[in-house]
Parts: structure tokens; C-alpha cells; sequence
């Protein structure tokens, strides 16, 4: 499948995430919290969007973007674990993307994001990737905590 329709399906699924968690329009929420939506793709450069005016229309031009933003571990599960927990890799313990390094090589697996903003009010849901690894010791995966709606992939 070519790439582009590879991340057009993955960009529909994610936009489908704000209907099921019951998102609400932009300054309607009483205490002024923003909606938070995250979009995070693998191996994607900054060109390729170009290519998806849609994507630029509907997310980039609407939201925050990041250009100037350095990765201190650039692999997928080290990238993603730092970007949930707001640590380098040597602290969460992610340094790769297969076993025992991935999900399970986590240390804190329930102080992340996800957690923050559901204690802080926020409905938080998953719709795709979690991090390598994950599912791989029961074939189902446990929800991580901080999820009130999971469709994490195996």
C-alpha cells in the first residue's frame, strides 16, 4: 500500500478519536481548558505533508507545530515513550523497539500524559499505535492506565 494512503487511513482514524471521546467545541468548556488532540506518525518528514493539503487545512494550520523541536532518542518507541513521559530514554527506560525494551521495558508505565490530563478532568482516548512490544506477553495488551477509551493496536 503506498505510503500516502497508509497515513491518510491512520490521519481518518486518529480524527475519529475527538467524536468518540465526546469533544467539545473550542472555549465551550466553562473552566477554558482546550480540546487536545495529538496526531503522531512514524518516519514521516515535514515534506510530506505538502502533499496532504487536507491535513494542513484541517490540523497544522489550526494547531501547534514544532519546528524547531530536537528528539534526544530519534527512534519510535524511545521517541514516543519521552514524548508520554517527558523524560530522556535513559530515565523511562525505553531504549529500543522490540522485546524487553519496548511497552514492557517502561519503567512507570502509569505516570504518563494520559494520566496527567485524566486526573485533571480531561476524557482521554487511544485510536492506533502505543509503543513496540506491547501485547507481546499476554497477545492482548492491558489498557495502560490513563485511557477512558482504548483502540490501541497489537
Amino acid at each position: 500500500m503506498p505510503r500516502l494512503t497508509v497515513l491518510a487511513a491512520a490521519l481518518i482514524a486518529t480524527l475519529a478519536l475527538p467524536v468518540a471521546a465526546h469533544a467539545r467545541p473550542a472555549g465551550a468548556a466553562k473552566d477554558g481548558r482546550p480540546n487536545i488532540l495529538v496526531v503522531m506518525t512514524d518516519d514521516q518528514a515535514a515534506t510530506d505533508v505538502a502533499h496532504m493539503p487536507n491535513v494542513k487545512r484541517l490540523l497544522a494550520a489550526r494547531g501547534t507545530t514544532f519546528a524547531d523541536s530536537v528528539d534526544s532518542f530519534p527512534l519510535c518507541c524511545p521517541a514516543r515513550a519521552t514524548f508520554l513521559t517527558g523524560q530522556y530514554a535513559h530515565n523511562h527506560r525505553v531504549k529500543g523497539n522490540f522485546w524487553p525494551f519496548g511497552w514492557y521495558g517502561m519503567r512507570n508505565r502509569g505516570n504518563t500524559l494520559p494520566a496527567w490530563l485524566q486526573r485533571a478532568g480531561y476524557r482521554t482516548g487511544l485510536v492506533g499505535k502505543w509503543l513496540n512490544g506491547y501485547g507481546a506477553k499476554d497477545a492482548h495488551g492491558e489498557v495502560p492506565a490513563g485511557f477512558d477509551i482504548w483502540r490501541g493496536l497489537l
